[in-house]
């Protein structure tokens, strides 16, 4: 472990404990969080847990819900599922690899097949703050711009229409040049910043914020 490693032996460390929630403002369900985490759950945090059980519930269209799964393949399925379900012919975006980036690596589909009114997750911040990783919206129409880019109509779940066009992600290699750590760029992903979110895992949903979740 890295812990491990002899400089922690003579390492004099602050410990600190956070104590604000920020992403929850319902203290009894905070209450219920700090329960599980600290392994001292209780039959009445439970019981409020199961009153929102519902085995056939359906999430409606159009609300941007989102269900969390607990594989990939689950989430693939049920995301082919929706978009199946909507009418119209899909129309596919084809990424473009480079070097050292592998698919593994890539944030999103190398072919994403996206048909208006598919719901749809961002995966990277744009600079301009109008969307950041995670951010859910719904696919409005196709097109392309003046120099022959294509891009996507995009409603996001702020009200906001935006113009979505491909981006491209660095994977960078780092290495020390005398005392100086440097970086050089081994391989590139471009791709639409997006990809299919009527369904994630739960495992990629760490470290974001959905305001309807379907577990």
């Amino acid at each position: 472990y890295f812990f491990s490693a002899h400089f922690f032996a003579k390492f004099k460390m602050q410990l600190i404990e956070l104590e604000h929630v920020y992403r929850q403002k319902d203290q009894g369900f905070i209450d219920i969080l700090n329960a599980i985490r600290n392994n001292s759950v209780t039959d009445r945090h439970l019981e409020q847990l199961n009153k929102r059980v519902e085995p056939d519930y359906v999430a409606p269209k159009d609300d941007f819900s989102i269900y969390l799964v607990p594989t990939n393949a689950a989430a693939e399925k049920l995301n082919a599922q929706k978009l199946d379900e909507l009418a119209g012919d899909k129309m596919r975006f084809e990424g473009k690899l480079t070097g050292s980036f592998t698919e593994g690596q890539m944030p999103t589909q190398f072919d994403l097949e996206l048909k208006p009114h598919a719901q749809i997750m961002m995966v990277n911040n744009d600079l301009g703050g109008r969307w950041v990783n995670g951010t859910l919206g719904k696919v409005l129409n196709f097109s392309t711009n003046s120099d022959g880019q294509p891009y996507v109509r995009v409603e996001l779940e702020s009200g906001a229409s935006v113009n979505i066009v491909p981006y491209q992600w660095k994977m960078y290699q780092f290495q020390l040049e005398g005392n100086v750590v440097t970086t050089k760029t081994v391989g590139t992903f471009v791709q639409l910043p997006m990809k299919l979110a009527w369904a994630i895992t739960i495992h990629k949903s760490q470290g974001k914020t959905f305001n309807k979740a379907v577990i």
